[in-house]
């Protein structure tokens, strides 16, 4: 049995989860301390909110009876026009941060993995593509028991009801490159790619060819972004070496593993009838970065020592580029051909039911 056959008769979550609307809509970016200080200083911050506490006061209405007692009647917060001001330079920091953050919505595994929601009629068929695994596979197949990650036993299937909470954590090369380095790279790559395809249309090989002209063009359009960003700004290239994926069962962290079965709590997603596997998804930047990744150029990601320049860039490219070239972009990334309809907005639970 393929993974392909087994998913068929299997609600299933895999590594291009992320594409679906509602997980992105629902991911949360993991807040750290120096993403609230990028657009305003912490001495500002603590100014603005002092000076809002002075300004902010109560008016109270009375009524005086002909007893010569007062009843209060009302009392509303009294705010000037400096205090409307303050708040809004708090609320436009803010907005700019998660104009930026939004991108780690988008980030995913980069390698395979599938999460299969335990049924108790079809568990043969998991135990099935289980046993036309090769050894290594095996290792790589786990079961939920008792919110704890156990290596899956044909004789055992998951135990007890779970939430799925993910982490997802990007992680790049110390070292930095310039945007001179990173254009380099880039020119080198087109190039090879050239002759590839030149190579495959003397063989025959025309779905190779086909798919490695996509490529190239799209690098070629890549590099034209990025020397017509050089002109105005000053970016520098970091490598996106792979993103760490892991499993949270009962509060404990635990290494995403490549095949994964277990018992797993719905939920109706908006006005939909239709069940959904309940997902908590948080994505979280290495806390020595201290910056947001910006464009995508190749294999790295371009970032900005001035936040403020990575913001201009979206006012410096198209949308249609925006889409094609933003950090973890999925211009070219579709849900799995199994799920039940392109635009899935979540996962399915009881589709397969």
């Amino acid at each position: 049995m393929t993974l392909s056959d087994l998913k068929k008769c299997h609600a299933f979550i895999d590594e291009t989860f992320v594409v679906a609307s509602g997980v992105r809509e629902s991911t949360k970016v993991n807040s750290q301390e120096w993403m609230k200080n990028i657009f305003i200083l912490p001495e500002r911050r603590s100014e603005i909110k002092k000076r809002m506490s002075a300004i902010r006061r109560k008016r109270t209405a009375k009524i005086d009876h002909l007893d010569g007692t007062r009843y209060v009647s009302s009392s509303r917060i009294v705010q000037t026009k400096e205090y409307g001001e303050l708040g809004n330079e708090l609320v436009l920091a803010e907005q700019r941060v998660n104009k930026l953050s939004s991108n780690l919505k988008y980030v995913y595994p980069l390698t395979p993995k599938t999460i299969l929601q335990y049924r108790e009629d079809t568990f043969e068929k998991v135990v099935e593509f289980y046993e036309g695994l090769s050894m290594k596979e095996k290792s790589q197949f786990f079961s939920i028991q008792d919110n704890k990650l156990v290596n899956f036993a044909p004789d055992q299937p998951p135990v007890g009801k779970v939430s799925l909470e993910t982490r997802l954590k990007p992680y790049y090369s110390k070292e930095l490159f310039s945007v001179e380095e990173v254009t380099s790279e880039l020119s080198r790559t087109i190039e090879k790619l050239k002759k590839s395809v030149l190579n495959s249309k003397k063989n025959g090989q025309k779905a190779r060819a086909s798919l490695t002209s996509r490529y190239l063009r799209k690098l070629i359009h890549n590099l034209s972004i990025i020397d017509r960003l050089n002109k105005k700004f000053s970016p520098h290239g970091r490598k996106l070496k792979g993103v760490d994926t892991q499993l949270v069962l009962g509060g404990t962290s635990y290494q995403w593993p490549k095949y994964i079965i277990g018992d797993f709590k719905s939920c109706s997603f908006g006005s939909s009838i239709q069940k959904k596997i309940e997902v908590n998804n948080t994505v979280s930047l290495p806390t020595h970065l201290q910056a947001f990744p910006a464009l995508e150029a190749g294999r790295f990601h371009l970032f900005f020592d001035k936040s403020y320049d990575a913001l201009k860039i979206m006012d410096n490219i198209s949308e249609h580029e925006w889409r094609k070239f933003r950090p973890f972009n999925h211009y070219e990334k579709t849900l799995s051909k199994e799920y039940p309809s392109k635009n899935s907005i979540t996962f399915p639970f009881d589709f397969f039911y």
